[in-house]
């Protein structure tokens, strides 16, 4: 019988190191991890009866950096146990703007020596940096969309609270999702986009470091985590 043991433990040590080993060790504990003689070439499978089993076989052996296979295989365990509305999230890449950005947005709208020089939405949206923010941008735009929706011309913006706003109030207060799948599909490699398996792996591995927008990077942490909280027996 091959062993496995090395292999297990070393997922396990990189989940204890990442910053969300709190929320993935109890469902680490989860696995019952069956060892088998025969071949099989993807090295290690979830059971897709629901089962907290991953079934390994010896080619996991050979496999460069095995203990990602791994890490892949239990990112498809916490995504089957985080149910429809886990799934949903992924699919559609579903986030929430942070405090930061919202208030970044009500300070720019209403910044008078920023009026002096901006008169339009377009103008104050020019004053985020290119690189970096894509997040950033994307909340911005999303409460300046608000506004032209309903006839709010950037004049007249000054005066709008967009805490308490209708249109705006309910996304400002991080009461209302935002859909990521353009950044992320444009900033990310494309097998961390697809599968959250992939993508739990590489924020436990080195943070999403491979992402290529750091608000991207962070936003797709978030997800990654929110998904494995919905998961959690704890």
């Amino acid at each position: 019988m091959p062993n496995f043991k090395s292999i297990v433990n070393t997922g396990q040590k990189l989940i204890l190191a990442s910053e969300i080993k709190d929320l993935l060790l109890p469902l680490w504990r989860l696995i019952e991890w069956q060892g088998h003689t025969e071949n099989l070439s993807d090295g290690a499978v979830l059971c897709r009866q629901g089962d907290a089993v991953i079934h390994l076989y010896p080619v996991l052996e050979k496999m460069p950096q095995a203990h990602l296979k791994l890490l892949r295989e239990f990112g498809q365990f916490v995504l089957l146990r985080a149910g429809d509305r886990g799934a949903s999230i992924w699919k559609n890449k579903l986030d929430v703007p942070t405090k930061e950005q919202v208030a970044t947005v009500k300070q720019k709208l209403t910044d008078a020596e920023l009026r002096k020089t901006c008169h339009t939405y377009k103008d104050v949206l020019d004053t985020y940096p290119d690189k970096g923010g894509s997040v950033d941008r994307l909340v911005y735009i999303n409460i300046m969309n608000a506004l032209l929706a309903n006839n709010i011309a950037f004049s007249d913006s000054v005066g709008v609270d967009i805490m308490t706003w209708g249109p705006t109030a309910e996304y400002c207060n991080l009461k209302k999702y935002h859909c990521l799948i353009p950044l992320v599909s444009a900033y990310s490699p494309a097998d961390v986009y697809n599968d959250y398996g992939h993508a739990l792996a590489a924020m436990v591995v080195d943070n999403l470091g491979q992402v290529r927008d750091s608000s991207v990077a962070y936003a797709l942490r978030g997800i990654v985590q929110r998904i494995a909280k919905m998961a959690s027996p704890e």
